[in-house]
């Protein structure tokens, strides 16, 4: 067994603490862990415990900010299809629905896209690039993720997709040629604070379009609350600008009933309630489908949720209108099949399940296996590069 060794920090300077103490009318062990963390003056101190959003840095500080807020505006205007793609952990799910409602508040066309975890992967995907352009977007804004799809820039490039890349991971030798990257870790940047997160990233290209069309910053701090959880989930340093964020986030998260949301405090049946008025949207007969049993309803509602929560369409790659015109129960069952869809029995009863289930012998199992995999996660060469380079960076301040 390996034995660590803690080596502790010196005790700060006792003139230092005295007069730090003195200004600020607290204990002197206060003190010491202030000044250990570089906060030595009174006005250090005020900053640190009463952040002001006047305090954020200027946007276009940042490289390629000016390219990116250019090209936006040029799309809200002119009314072309946007995509906003985001990774997805927290930090990417987060970036994208606070992009989206921005850009939905600002009359854009545009709809956002999640990568599926498993199918996927992490970052920019070839399947994703291909989906936009089926759809005829021109503008993809992506969001925690992109500094190293440099071979699918230059693929989404040659298909006619411009991207906005807004991340915060390390870049590798060479940079995607996006319409532009904003990245504070560029090693080309000089953005005085580094270590904002995806989401973090994502609010300063708002702020930027904001602060260029003339418009009133604080719309943006609508949104806070969804930076502070990204700056939590992604556990970056909670300092200087972050500190700002996540101080104004937490206030307004507690503030709002998106608090209580957070929660889903939905019941099994309002979730089935929710989950068929989607259904009904898509335009389907209320009537007919009201009256279908729960091997055809729960189908389609599995169906439609599975999609939703991967940023598609409720009946995505499947034939809609077929099932539109079904009026009895064979036509249903007909639809459901041509779609490959089967029967398998699960808990003693017979349910449809999705092509790709249909062929597992043990399907609860399965499920199970499949929830422990998506649980673990593919690997991701960012993220452990940013581990590592994180890691030798605070061994070199304990050494």
């Amino acid at each position: 067994m390996k034995h660590k060794i803690w080596k502790l920090k010196p005790s700060p300077d006792a003139q230092k603490v005295f007069e730090l103490k003195k200004s600020l009318g607290v204990s002197k062990k206060i003190c010491a862990l202030l000044i250990d963390r570089g906060i030595d003056t009174f006005e250090k101190a005020k900053t640190f415990f009463r952040p002001q959003l006047s305090m954020l840095h200027d946007p276009f500080l940042m490289k390629d900010m000016d390219k990116a807020v250019s090209r936006l505006i040029k799309a809200v205007t002119s009314k072309e299809q946007i995509r906003v793609y985001g990774d997805y952990d927290v930090d990417g799910t987060t970036s994208v629905s606070m992009m989206y409602l921005f850009l939905k508040s600002q009359n854009a066309n545009c709809d956002y896209y999640i990568p599926d975890r498993d199918t996927e992967g992490y970052g920019i995907s070839y399947k994703g690039i291909d989906s936009a352009i089926d759809k005829g977007i021109s503008l993809m804004i992506c969001l925690d993720c992109g500094i190293k799809a440099v071979e699918k820039v230059v693929y989404a490039k040659s298909k006619g997709l411009d991207l906005i890349i807004c991340d915060h991971h390390r870049p590798g030798e060479h940079l995607p040629d996006a319409i532009a990257v904003l990245d504070p870790k560029r090693v080309d940047c000089t953005y005085p604070f580094k270590e904002l997160c995806g989401c973090g990233v994502g609010f300063k290209l708002i702020q930027a379009y904001l602060n260029y069309q003339g418009l009133d910053e604080s719309i943006a701090f609508q949104y806070l609350d969804l930076v502070a959880v990204a700056i939590g989930a992604d556990i970056v340093p909670i300092i200087e600008e972050n500190r700002v964020l996540a101080f104004y986030g937490l206030k307004h998260l507690n503030e709002n009933d998106i608090a209580q949301m957070m929660g889903s405090n939905q019941s099994n049946e309002e979730q089935v309630q929710s989950m068929d008025q989607t259904i009904y949207d898509q335009g389907i007969d209320k009537q007919r489908y009201d009256a279908l049993p729960d091997t055809i309803k729960t189908a389609l509602r599995v169906l439609a949720k599975r999609n939703i929560d991967q940023g598609k369409d409720p009946f995505d790659e499947f034939d809609l209108e077929d099932l539109r015109k079904a009026k009895t129960l064979a036509d249903f069952e007909q639809v459901l099949k041509d779609n490959r869809f089967v029967l398998r029995e699960i808990g003693g009863v017979e349910y449809y399940v999705p092509p790709e289930l249909g062929n597992i012998k043990n399907l609860e199992e399965d499920i199970m296996d499949g929830f422990n995999k998506f649980m673990d996660g593919p690997n991701n060469d960012e993220n452990e590069e940013d581990k590592k380079f994180d890691k030798e960076k605070n061994l070199s301040l304990i050494h």
